[in-house]
């Protein structure tokens, strides 16, 4: 699952690995300066996603196995 917040942050969360009360993540990364809304993945690769909602208009897109910096912004 991924979660954007108002400080241009995102969260990948799995759930696989839940538990009740846990406030774990995955991996957590800056994609914009403000405010993100929208994240959504490949729906035909699980390894890709795309975070959008700046200010800007960009849409930022992401690989789950290079998480270091966007691999494409639009």
């Amino acid at each position: 699952m991924i979660s954007t917040a108002d400080d241009g942050h995102f969260k990948i969360w799995d759930l696989r690995n839940a538990t009740s009360g846990s406030n774990d993540f995955t991996m957590t990364y800056q994609a914009a300066e403000d405010s993100l809304c929208v994240g959504q993945f490949n729906p035909i690769n699980e390894n890709l996603f795309a975070v959008a909602g700046d200010e800007s208009g960009s849409i930022s897109i992401w690989d789950m196995r290079m998480p270091g910096d966007a691999i494409n912004t639009l």
